[in-house]
């Protein structure tokens, strides 16, 4: 697996960040991106959808792209 800072994230990437164990699949972003700091993800996983919040300078897995 590779890795990749989260404002690198998109669309249809299956990526694990660091507080979860099995991957989640990007649906769409949720934050404007004039956002500098943060951003925000809506996400696909095993048990449902999710919203992930992740800081721009923050390491994900990437599991598949």
């Amino acid at each position: 697996m590779r890795t990749t800072t989260a404002d690198m994230v998109v669309t249809g990437m299956k990526i694990i960040t660091a507080n979860r164990k099995r991957p989640v699949e990007i649906m769409f972003q949720l934050s404007a991106p004039e956002n500098a700091h943060y951003f925000e993800f809506a996400a696909k996983s095993t048990n449902g959808h999710c919203a992930i919040r992740l800081h721009r300078s923050e390491v994900v897995q990437v599991v598949a792209a």
